[in-house]
């Protein structure tokens, strides 16, 4: 993994500065679209409640304003690869941002990673998920939600959990695929599945759920889940895309993302 710079806020900006240059042949009627715009920002499910969380601290204490598209990262990579005019994406993984940078899609250099995410078994119903994840062997007709492991980095750490615990295959029958970690929660919430694998970060804040019972997956039973932010090709000529790079580095930020059960790397 390449280094970073010693100054990620002077790095963001001369990537964006960099990229403008390279994207020198874009329209001027599209640049100015672009200046003049809310800054639209693609944002991965399991972001989603941090995200809510800054985009409220901004708005108290800066004149940063921008709108989220909430999804998981698969499903936005393929609308960015199909033209969506997202300015800034904010990702599960960092192998999404690298790719949307050797795609030519996106300002190599302006990444900046925020943490790692947890991964968490969730059910609904108090006292039933134990502190192993015992759980997990003694279901027989519950069913069990995780995100489409093809395109959400949740889903697929889901299924690797499974397959370190030698469960995969006898619980393929039980298994009900979402679309992201958030539709995952509202199959567990709506009673649509037992239990669930979300992200931790689902758990937190004032929208969070207030009952049930989890289970905190090891790390070591999965893949890192890295999460990332990096400026997309539309947001090269937008004003608030670096500020936006820099004020998912402050301390402000970095609290939030504590509070959100993200572990720091």
């Amino acid at each position: 993994m390449p280094s970073l710079p010693t100054n990620p806020r002077r790095r963001a900006l001369t990537a964006l500065a960099g990229w403008a240059a390279v994207a020198g042949g874009a329209s001027a009627q599209t640049a100015s679209q672009s200046r003049k715009g809310v800054l639209q920002v693609a944002v991965a499910a399991s972001n989603a409640a941090f995200m809510t969380a800054l985009r409220n601290q901004l708005a108290n204490n800066s004149a940063l304003r921008f709108e989220m598209a909430i999804g998981s990262t698969g499903a936005l990579y393929a609308q960015i690869r199909h033209g969506a005019p997202y300015d800034v994406l904010v990702a599960a993984d960092e192998d999404t941002p690298r790719r949307l940078v050797s795609d030519g899609l996106a300002a190599a250099g302006s990444q900046t990673r925020l943490g790692l995410g947890r991964l968490v078994l969730w059910s609904a119903r108090a006292d039933w998920v134990d502190s192993r994840g015992d759980v997990l062997r003694q279901l027989h007709t519950e069913r069990l939600a995780l995100a489409n492991p093809k395109v959400a980095p949740y889903g697929a750490a889901a299924q690797q959990v499974l397959q370190k615990l030698e469960l995969a295959t006898r619980l393929q029958r039980l298994l009900v695929y979402a679309e992201s970690t958030a539709q995952a929660y509202q199959f567990v919430a709506s009673g649509n599945a037992a239990l669930g694998f979300l992200a931790r970060s689902q758990l937190r804040g004032p929208s969070a759920p207030r009952h049930g019972s989890s289970w905190l997956v090891p790390a070591q039973l999965h893949t890192p889940l890295s999460h990332s932010a990096l400026v997309l090709r539309p947001g090269h000529t937008h004003p608030q895309a670096g500020a936006f790079i820099q004020a998912l580095q402050s301390p402000m930020a970095r609290r939030l993302l504590q509070d959100f059960g993200y572990d720091p790397e």
